[in-house]
């Protein structure tokens, strides 16, 4: 097998540096998941309070309807 420059792009890697990066790529993108969930339950609990008021307020200033 020929050694070639560790700045060539086409070298041959061993197989448990491909496992590596591609388990670091794994967990990179699960990171990623669990940050955009935390994020949309948070966006998803204000919503519901900024609607939870807005009912609130259209009821407070509505006449009665009886």
């Amino acid at each position: 097998m020929m050694v070639r420059d560790h700045r060539d792009p086409l070298r041959r890697r061993p197989p448990s540096e491909n496992l590596r990066v591609a388990f670091s790529v794994t967990v990179l993108g699960l990171l990623i998941g669990a940050i955009a969930f935390a994020v949309s339950l948070v966006r998803d609990r204000m919503y519901a309070q900024d609607l939870s008021d807005l009912e609130y307020v259209a009821t407070t200033l509505t006449p009665d309807q009886r």
